[in-house]
């Protein structure tokens, strides 16, 4: 009799498991750039059938990136034997959450929008550059000694043995954003047997940002002007992601 009452409840249920079959899915997303070479990111995206086409998402991404500024057309000092000069570089970092919905209804291909909130930091920093000229040579070479006699520090300690790896580096300024927008995605997918596929996708996104916080190090050159209060921004990237249907 039990038997029979379990074996019912199982035929009874089959075609409602089935039909939650691969309800789901998480990715892990790798993004790079194109207007920002040094910048890439890293996320986690979950997605949930809303029916045969339509799929609701969220997901987070952490992202990094560097930029030069300036590249050695400040000069801080120069005379006939030394020169000092500055690079300016800037370094950021961000964590940004998104919400949206991706469309599923044709083969082999994905179209999506979201809504993204984040923050982001970044930091300014000085990189300063000496030569000297060396008369036996008859040219300038690197000079690190140079570089701190003028800022009248203590020189870091010998690394292999000379200096030749050595700057030195100093933070200007701090800033932290509150940035949102509104993502898009279109995407190749390319399934891998029953619950894997791996994705490869164009996002374009518009962000507005707005600076919050600012810790100033040391005065600023007048020469340079960075972004300040609040100002958008286009980004497009290229992602690739693996995924998994559960």
């Amino acid at each position: 009799m039990k038997k029979s009452i379990t074996l019912a409840l199982l035929v009874s249920l089959s075609p409602f498991c089935q039909a939650q079959e691969n309800n789901n899915d998480i990715s892990v997303k790798f993004s790079q750039s194109f207007n920002r070479l040094n910048e890439s990111k890293f996320g986690f995206e979950y997605r949930r059938n809303v029916n045969e086409n339509f799929k609701v998402k969220l997901g987070s991404d952490y992202s990094k990136g560097d930029r030069s500024v300036w590249l050695g057309n400040s000069i801080l000092f120069g005379s006939d034997s030394i020169t000092i000069s500055r690079d300016l570089a800037e370094f950021s970092k961000s964590y940004s959450f998104y919400v949206g919905m991706d469309y599923e209804g044709i083969d082999y291909l994905s179209f999506g929008a979201s809504l993204i909130i984040g923050t982001n930091q970044t930091l300014l920093g000085a990189y300063d550059r000496g030569a000297r000229y060396d008369t036996s040579q008859d040219d300038w070479v690197n000079c690190v000694e140079c570089v701190y006699d003028f800022h009248e520090a203590e020189l870091p300690p010998v690394q292999n043995g000379g200096f030749s790896n050595w700057q030195y580096a100093s933070a200007i300024k701090s800033t932290n954003y509150l940035y949102y927008g509104i993502g898009l995605r279109a995407a190749i997918r390319i399934p891998i047997k029953d619950r894997f596929e791996i994705t490869s996708g164009y996002e374009p996104s518009f962000i507005r940002s707005s600076e919050f916080n600012v810790v100033e190090y040391q005065p600023l050159d007048d020469t340079y002007s960075g972004k300040t209060g609040t100002f958008n921004t286009f980004t497009h990237t290229a992602s690739v992601a693996v995924r998994y249907k559960f």
